[in-house]
């Protein structure tokens, strides 16, 4: 695209190019409501996949996967996120009561990123004894 046509395009038009929501540019006709919503939405359908498979492709990487690392992004700086990370928190913290394993909880909860060794193992609610079935053990009264 040549200078003389860049000049004609409008903000709305860049706008849509780059996926940048307009009431982030322009907040004069817009509510701070909307902005925020803009922004929330803006992370949610650009940022975040974007960082997403930045971090697949640095942890396919030889380097990183020979060394058995991998790069996560921390959004906990984004007040518009924030709201979603006490959901999944909470939503992690029910799953792992019901003895659904850690790591297990933490992926269906949408948190990306941490995975724990000792996480693969589901733990009982009663007592936080280790989810093994033991097919040899018979109770009788």
């Amino acid at each position: 695209m040549d200078f003389a046509n860049l000049r004609n395009l409008s903000k709305r038009d860049i706008c849509n190019l780059y996926e940048v929501p307009l009431p982030l540019i322009e907040m004069t006709d817009s509510t701070f409501s909307n902005a925020e919503a803009a922004r929330k939405h803006f992370f949610g359908t650009v940022i975040i996949p974007m960082c997403t498979r930045i971090c697949k492709r640095f942890s396919d990487h030889a380097l990183l996967k020979s060394a058995n690392l991998s790069l996560v992004f921390d959004y906990s700086g984004v007040e518009e996120l924030r709201e979603n990370r006490g959901l999944q928190a909470t939503v992690a913290a029910q799953l792992f009561g019901i003895g659904v394993p850690l790591n297990d909880a933490l992926e269906l909860s949408g948190i990306e990123g941490y995975a724990y060794p000792w996480g693969k193992e589901g733990f009982l609610p009663m007592s936080l004894a280790p989810r093994i079935y033991d097919a040899e053990a018979s109770f009788s009264l």
